[in-house]
């Protein structure tokens, strides 16, 4: 399957210290990833190497199709609207990021979350094959975040979508397909998300907070009451109520 994201034993050092250590790390075209790390873990670092902003040691190849989504952006429009008039996709777009009430509104003076939403309907609205998020997510409500994330899990099934979501908080990973843990520059772990949640050793080692749900999860295969993981809260209260 094609790797739509590769960095192969890379490494960058800032007034000789090591940032990312010797790091690789393989994203196949139709992953949806999420990239954990605190601050300091060198999360934004590897952001910036993606996109070709810092001298580095190592290979690194990405799909030149890729939208990198991430706060710092501006617009060239005047109006919500006019950003978005580019496909088909606009309607569907403005009513899952609930954008009905600032689309005649500057893009650039808005509020944060406002402008969060509209850097990530600005991305979804592209003809790309690849969405880099950077801890973006996090800006918007939380009623709104969960119908992105669910879109971002629909478009990366039936379009074959590659998503790469960077990212400190951990409760974002319960959407993706892979997890990889990031502290002092190396990927600490990486696997299977529910491979991943059925173990809080290396969240409490790179100092991320555990997910509630997974947590739970354990607790209760403690008991015997659940023979698997379960990351759906909805699926939880169903398998125990059995």
């Amino acid at each position: 399957m094609k790797e739509e994201i590769v960095l192969d034993n890379v490494s960058f050092s800032y007034q000789n210290k090591n940032i990312i250590d010797n790091l690789s790390i393989k994203i196949k075209k139709g992953n949806f990833i999420t990239l954990l790390g605190q601050i300091g873990s060198g999360k934004t670092t590897i952001l910036k190497l993606l996109q070709n902003k810092l001298e580095y040691i190592g290979n690194i190849k990405i799909n030149k199709k890729t939208e990198f989504v991430s706060f710092n952006s501006n617009f060239n429009s005047d109006t919500v609207s006019n950003l978005l008039k580019r496909t088909t996709k606009k309607k569907e777009i403005i009513e899952l990021l609930e954008l009905e009430d600032i689309l005649n509104y500057n893009p650039n003076f808005l509020s944060d979350s406002n402008k969060a939403k509209v850097i990530i309907a600005n991305a979804l609205n592209k003809n790309t094959e690849v969405l880099v998020f950077d801890d973006i997510l996090s800006l918007v409500k939380e009623n709104i975040r969960i119908k992105i994330f669910n879109y971002l899990k629909k478009i990366n099934k039936e379009e074959k979508i590659t998503i790469l979501n960077i990212t400190s908080n951990t409760e974002d990973s319960l959407y993706s397909k892979q997890i990889a843990i990031i502290k002092d520059g190396k990927i600490l772990k990486q696997g299977k998300t529910k491979e991943m949640l059925s173990d809080e050793k290396p969240f409490k080692e790179a100092n991320l907070e555990f997910p509630f749900i997974a947590d739970l999860s354990l607790r209760i295969s403690y008991y015997g009451l659940i023979d698997k993981p379960i990351l759906d809260m909805n699926k939880m209260v169903n398998e125990l109520w059995k």
